[in-house]
């Protein structure tokens, strides 16, 4: 391989890698006097959230503790997306059904509160970018839910999804400086393959936590840094994101020639490294709202998976003597198919991930750009998270290609509460292979770190000097 495509391999690995941990609306401005983890006025959970999964159960006939599999999928068709279904049909896949014990999903206080603060306040401008009604200009500080539900046209597809995916990415908020390890596995019809792992450090200044100038106007500043394989150990890369939406800029440093260059961060929808997955497909969907022309499908049930463990409990955040916080690591971890000895389905299907069924939305996505990869793409998201959870991706000529499944958990910092992604799964099709990436609680030797409001993080780690420094 030249150093040239080393290169170009490389940083599509990292635009991929860098997003795998999104927490959800970790970071809120709340007026004088409030708390900002616990806002006043407003419950914590939603009070009818037991009512409403007992509803959604009684709707279609399901039971906590059903399994359903090749022979008795028939009843929740429905329920899955045509291609997690034709994995059941075939076998490939089992589904167990199991009730959440707890409101699952960041914190209905904030939530609640922000569409109150935020009703009427914003707009969608002439390129689907979001603009402050006030000024008429993009925020520089976009906090909770741009768009209360309540208030969105829902009889206008395509403004309904716009808003819905603004709102979407509101949702993904870092909480100051963050810290997480990172592994990426392939997974072939034998079983794993090779695996890359790194760190993963973030600084957000959407946080009402930092305090932080910001004169760049920088949306955040992320670095990761490898330190597995040994082919690949010490390579760093960084990117900036900007406030007003326009490119990203990133840098790379490669150990085998000391140098500090110039990345390209153009190509969105390439795979990387040899994964199942591109840049794009990270929350599903970690594009822009601008780049994509959007339309409402519809709204429906659906099955959400999740990690068995995460719906009996929440996750509780451990505060550290530097004043970090730190995630749950009393979790199981993730297991998938070639794992289980007993196991005779698809390799990379996940094995202790249980299904519970969500009111959400149906969105439709095509690229603008005629050489984006992808062509149309179906993004499902469950009402009350606000994320996808699954994306099912078309080739240009329409065919059927690959699905993305995001797997969330939901934790407490203190007082506050929020959703962050445990784990990705990425299945090609056509190729008939996986990619599962993991970035919370433990896989096989890996325990990963999820530190976040991390003090010692500060502006000067995000430059291109730091990265020669750094890596010497």
């Amino acid at each position: 391989m030249t150093m040239r495509k080393f290169i170009t391999a490389f940083i599509m690995a990292f635009f991929l890698i860098g997003s795998l941990y999104q927490p959800v609306i970790a970071g809120m401005h709340l007026p004088a006097g409030d708390n900002p983890d616990d806002p006043a006025g407003y419950p914590r959970f939603d009070p009818q959230w037991k009512e409403k999964q007992d509803a959604m159960f009684e709707k279609h006939g399901l039971k906590d503790g059903d399994v359903y599999d090749s022979t008795n999928c028939e009843k929740i068709k429905d329920l899955l997306p045509p291609p997690v279904y034709n994995w059941v049909k075939k076998g490939e896949w089992t589904i167990p059904i199991k009730a959440q014990k707890y409101d699952f999903g960041t914190g209905w206080a904030k939530m609640q509160k922000y569409s109150d603060l935020n009703r009427g306040k914003y707009d969608i401008g002439p390129n689907q970018n979001l603009i402050e009604k006030a000024s008429g200009s993009y925020p520089k500080d976009m906090t909770g839910l741009m768009f209360p539900v309540d208030d969105i046209d829902f009889s206008d597809p395509q403004g309904a999804a716009i808003r819905l995916m603004h709102n979407s990415f509101t949702y993904t908020r870092g909480a100051g400086g963050l810290v997480r390890d990172l592994l990426q596995e392939w997974v072939g019809l034998k079983g794993a393959e090779r695996n890359i792992h790194g760190t993963l450090t973030i600084l957000s200044y959407l946080d009402s936590n930092n305090h932080i100038p910001n004169p760049n106007e920088f949306k955040s500043a992320t670095l990761l840094v490898f330190d597995e394989p040994h082919d690949i150990k010490g390579t760093a890369a960084l990117t900036w994101r900007y406030l007003d939406g326009s490119a990203d800029k990133g840098f790379t440093y490669i150990p085998v020639i000391r140098r500090v260059k110039r990345s390209n961060a153009a190509s969105r929808s390439t795979s990387s490294m040899g994964t199942d997955f591109c840049r794009d497909d990270q929350n599903c969907y970690w594009g822009t709202v601008e780049v994509m022309d959007w339309k409402l499908i519809k709204e429906l049930d659906y099955l959400v998976p999740t990690q068995v463990g995460n719906l009996d409990k929440i996750q509780n955040n451990t505060q550290l003597p530097d004043g970090s916080w730190d995630a749950d690591k009393n979790v199981d971890p993730l297991v998938v198919g070639y794992q289980n000895p007993d196991w005779k389905g698809a390799p990379w299907a996940l094995q202790n991930v249980a299904w519970t069924p969500k009111a959400g939305w149906l969105i439709e996505m095509f690229p603008k750009d005629d050489y984006y990869t992808y062509g149309r793409q179906e993004l499902y998201i469950p009402k009350r998270q606000g994320t996808p959870t699954f994306k099912i991706v078309y080739n240009r000529a329409g065919e059927y290609w690959k699905t993305i499944t995001a797997i969330y958990n939901c934790y407490t910092r203190g007082t506050s509460i929020g959703s962050s992604t445990d784990s990705y799964l990425a299945v090609d099709d056509q190729t008939h292979h996986g990619t599962v990436a993991v970035s919370s609680g433990k896989y096989k030797t890996y325990t990963f770190r999820g530190l976040s409001r991390v003090p010692w993080i500060e502006p000067g780690m995000f430059t291109p000097n730091y990265l020669t420094r750094m890596s010497r």
